[in-house]
């Protein structure tokens, strides 16, 4: 078991990507945070891991408010004594639009989830992950962000590309910042 006695957050841990990344660490042994909007998911993800006797727990948390990041990291923290990895899973697909039609509401809310959740998701982590020196963010990103061959961006969906570039850059900024301090950041993408 790699990752035995860890506290892992796995942000949207209760659907998709996110469920399946919370399953898979909690069969690694890890204490799993399932978060997310959806309690009845993050509970069904909980009661997974903890039927293959694993240990878990839901914390219900909308990324686009802070003082839920904040709880969420908190409360973790408050239960677990730390936060080993966090896994900024959370995100939405966003508008299907052109640009040029494209509603402000809409917008903000796929970059609130995508880019800015995440943001606030590593703040609060590494607020106790930097004075232990250790810790391990991974940010799950999509060949809209950036495709191996260089080029970016899929059409009608400006606003999912553009929170996916900027965690990208996100990402790239906060490996060199927490470097020092012995945190791993890193991108993982995956095709839609």
């Amino acid at each position: 078991m790699r990752l035995k006695d860890r506290v892992a957050i796995v942000t949207g841990g209760g659907k998709g990507i996110g469920r399946a990344i919370s399953l898979a660490f909690g069969e690694e042994g890890a204490i799993v945070v399932a978060a997310g909007r959806t309690l009845s998911a993050l509970q069904a993800t909980c009661d997974e891991i903890q039927s293959k006797g694993g240990r878990a727990r839901p914390i219900q948390t909308d990324l686009m408010v802070e003082d839920q990041v904040v709880r969420m990291v908190s409360e973790t923290v408050r239960e677990f004594g730390q936060v080993d990895v966090l896994v900024n899973n959370s995100g939405v697909a966003g508008p299907t639009s052109r640009l040029v039609d494209m509603d402000l509401t809409r917008w903000n809310e796929t970059i609130a989830i995508d880019l800015t959740g995440s943001m606030l998701s590593a703040r609060e982590v590494l607020k106790q992950m930097i004075p232990r020196r250790s810790g391990s963010i991974v940010s799950i990103v999509s060949e809209g962000g950036r495709s191996g061959d260089g080029r970016s961006g899929f059409p009608l969906r400006s606003a999912y590309c553009a929170a996916k570039m900027g965690l990208i850059g996100l990402t790239e900024t906060l490996s060199i910042e927490v470097g020092a301090y012995n945190i791993r950041h890193s991108c993982e993408p995956w095709s839609r």
